[in-house]
């Protein structure tokens, strides 16, 4: 896949995740073309290539499907 894939593939997984959070997951690309991926206003992880971003959010919704990601809008 090329690094305009990744981003595509990344985009539509950051979306399943942020169906079920109140705190939106989001990425912001730098000019280096390199990509920061954030939870509400905390960064999470810094200047990663697209590959290694789309990485990181497969695993979180992997996470998220087995019920790992605590839902925020519950209490424990």
């Amino acid at each position: 896949m090329n690094n305009k894939e990744y981003i595509e593939f990344t985009e539509k997984k950051l979306d399943q995740i942020n169906a079920s959070s109140r705190k939106p997951y989001t990425i912001t690309k730098h000019l280096n073309g390199l990509y920061n991926l954030s939870y509400g206003l905390d960064v999470v992880a810094w200047m990663l290539e697209p590959r290694e971003l789309w990485q990181l959010v497969n695993t979180l919704c992997i996470l998220d499907i087995l019920g790992g990601l605590k839902n925020d809008n519950m209490e424990a």
